[in-house]
């Protein structure tokens, strides 16, 4: 499909960009083809927050400070009510297959809105109170709530407190931006001068910060997001700065002919070096930690083989 980009802005108006590839120009510099406004959606309050439906290219979602959520549709550029709350809206979250979503609210209220489906009318409801105001959410295999401090807070689907995390190293006094990774089961925060990164145990089902880093001459992080293999999160600053940064556990190859990339734990990435146009394969732990990998030819065929994992 062809990339555009939402832009929200503080005036009022949210625009959409499409860039359109020029065949001189490398796929993997898309972002440097020629830009157009395709859409443009006028608003009567200031936009705070977009996020894109998995597998709907031709709708977005985005809140209004006014605490309205809408959804504008890309192909007759009109937009309408989803639901609105009657308070500030600081945050969304999808979920992510797509078939609901979470608001925030500066009355630390957040709201659950469901998607309609072929049996299902769409609903919406309120979900939970958090102590915070969620200017931090995300929804992951749990629902990641942050504000102003160190602290993070996660709940389950139902809106059950699990646990709180502190990420508070000495270094760190507020969180600014958070993002998940593709596959659901890391996060990274991002403050002023630190990035984060947490995992769930898959034994103990707990959040922890896995690893940290400096941010150097950032002065304060304002924009995450996380590349669609999971291999590494850039970081926007206020300064104007863009950083890119590798989230790879560990990285090593098999028998100089496959590429292992471990992206976190429990997470393997799989390329086969000598045929550079195979699908790379993916594997996941659910057990624990993923220790070792071998790769075994079958018997009786040269181009078949299977992976076995040790945890």
């Amino acid at each position: 499909p062809t990339p555009k980009l939402a832009v929200g802005q503080s005036d009022c108006i949210l625009f959409v960009y499409r860039w359109t590839q020029d065949e001189s120009v490398p796929e993997k510099l898309v972002w440097q083809g020629k830009k157009s406004i395709v859409n443009k959606f006028p608003e009567s309050a200031a936009i705070v927050s977009i996020v894109w439906p998995p597998n709907i290219a031709s709708q977005c979602v985005y809140a209004l400070s006014n605490g309205k959520i809408k959804v504008g549709n890309l192909r007759t550029n009109k937009s309408h009510i989803l639901y609105a709350v009657d308070s500030f809206t600081v945050s969304l979250a999808m979920k992510a297959n797509g078939t609901e979503l979470l608001s925030g609210h500066g009355d630390g209220s957040i709201y659950k809105f469901r998607f309609p489906t072929v049996s299902q009318e769409s609903s919406y409801d309120k979900l939970f109170h958090s102590s915070q105001t969620p200017l931090l959410l995300v929804w992951i295999s749990s629902i990641c709530v942050g504000g102003t401090g160190p602290d993070l807070t996660f709940y389950d689907v139902d809106g059950n407190k699990e646990q709180v995390l502190s990420v508070d190293d000495g270094r760190c006094s507020s969180l600014n931006v958070v993002c998940s990774s593709p596959n659901g089961r890391s996060i990274v925060v991002g403050s002023n001068d630190m990035l984060y990164l947490l995992t769930r145990e898959v034994q103990s089902k707990y959040w922890i910060n896995l690893d940290s880093k400096p941010l150097l001459n950032i002065v304060s992080s304002t924009a995450l997001a996380w590349s669609p293999n999971g291999s590494s999160v850039a970081v926007g600053s206020a300064a104007g700065l863009l950083n890119v940064y590798s989230t790879i556990y560990r990285r090593y190859m098999y028998n100089n002919t496959f590429a292992i990339t471990h992206l976190s734990p429990t997470d393997v990435i799989i390329h086969d070096k000598e045929n550079p146009n195979s699908t790379p394969i993916s594997i996941q732990s659910r057990l624990g930690e993923i220790e070792r990998i071998d790769i075994y030819p079958e018997p009786g065929f040269t181009e078949l083989r299977y992976v076995v994992g040790k945890v």
